[in-house]
């Protein structure tokens, strides 16, 4: 009976992780670039950036700076040594930089042009308009448009698919039935 409780609060647990109903607000996304040419081949960096929906999954185009809401909050990545924050981007705060969202909740695209300094040097992070899952990110020494000879990377951008929480739960459940099962078929025996 004690196995059987516990089971049924591991799985009602997990359905409301899962079920979504109420949002936290400010929610959390990360962002990863596989540099894969250029000096920063074959390293990754991973980034994060924060929106707030309210209680609703956000959707549509968010902007800085807040407008009453939903709201985009921060930005952050460093690449090669470099930090790059929302203030960062070359047309901050007059609408960029911008996140996109498809189905509601999923982070579709990051349009962000980041410039910043570093041991003396200018930095550029580009996306290049709307970078959506598999497109191109530059990074590179010089201003914006003009690298320095030599010095530009190139990644892939990529997000972390929605499907990929409830695929987790969904092994975590299997995981506890098999193991419950198992446990009660050896003291059966």
């Amino acid at each position: 009976m004690k196995s059987l409780r516990s089971g049924i609060a591991a799985l009602g647990l997990i359905f409301g992780l899962l079920a979504g109903g109420a949002q936290a607000s400010p929610v959390q996304y990360h962002w990863y670039l596989d540099w894969f040419t250029g000096p920063l081949s074959g390293q990754h960096s991973i980034g994060t950036l924060s929106v707030e929906c309210g209680n609703a999954p956000c959707s549509g185009i968010l902007t800085p700076p807040p407008p009453a809401s939903p709201s985009f909050l921060t930005l952050d990545i460093t690449v090669g040594g470099v930090a790059f924050h929302i203030f960062d981007d070359t047309g901050y705060p007059a609408g960029f930089p911008r996140v996109i969202f498809g189905p509601p909740g999923q982070l579709a695209a990051i349009d962000y042009q980041g410039l910043a300094s570093f041991g003396g040097n200018n930095f550029v992070l580009d996306t290049s308009g709307p970078a959506s899952p598999g497109d191109l990110v530059a990074f590179y020494r010089g201003t914006v448009g003009s690298p320095v000879f030599g010095t530009l990377s190139l990644a892939r951008l990529s997000v972390p698919e929605p499907a990929t929480i409830p695929l987790l739960a969904a092994a975590l459940i299997g995981v506890v039935v098999a193991s419950r099962r198992r446990k009660s078929n050896a003291t059966a025996a």
